[in-house]
Order: structure tokens, then C-alpha cells, then sequence
């Protein structure tokens, strides 16, 4: 019979709205990052990141495609192979 999974760590718990809060302590309040992710119990890397995302989705419309991050493709040109990148092939 296997063992029934626990799981070790919290990480990845906390819900949307508790980064909204600690985000809006942040830009609206002037609270340093690393005040609000530990008065909510957050990370401070990731509320970083979710500060970062908020705001380039405030300057940039929703009817914009988003730009991913695209690896390099290794493409045969002639005899040795050449890596492009995918912008180069539009």
C-alpha cells in the first residue's frame, strides 16, 4: 500500500487576493517590499515579481499579444548548424 503524499513546505499557498493586499501596502502605502511579503507571510521575490507583472499590465493594453520569452532554435544553414532566433525567421 503506498504512502499517503504530505507535503513538506507551504510555498505556493498564498491566494491572489493576499498578493493584491501586500501589493497595494506597496505601491500605494510606501511600505518597503520586504515589510509587506513578511506582514502577509509571502516571499518577497515572488510579491516582486507580482508588482512587476501588475505594472506592465497597466502600460501595456490587454489587446496586445504578450511577448514569451523564446528560446533560440538550432536551424541547419548549409552545412554546419546556426542558431536564430525566432524573431529572426519573422
Amino acid at each position: 500500500m503506498p504512502n499517503e503524499y504530505k507535503r513538506k513546505t507551504n510555498r505556493g499557498m498564498a491566494s491572489k487576493e493576499i498578493y493584491e493586499l501586500a501589493s497595494e501596502e506597496v505601491m500605494l502605502r510606501n511600505k518597503s517590499l520586504r515589510d509587506a511579503a513578511t506582514s502577509y507571510d509571502i516571499n518577497h521575490t515572488s510579491l516582486y515579481r507580482y508588482i512587476k507583472n501588475k505594472r506592465m499590465r497597466a502600460i501595456r493594453p490587454s489587446n496586445h499579444p504578450q511577448l514569451d520569452i523564446i528560446a533560440p532554435q538550432c536551424l541547419p544553414k548549409r552545412k554546419k548548424n546556426h542558431c536564430v532566433n525566432t524573431f529572426d525567421l519573422l
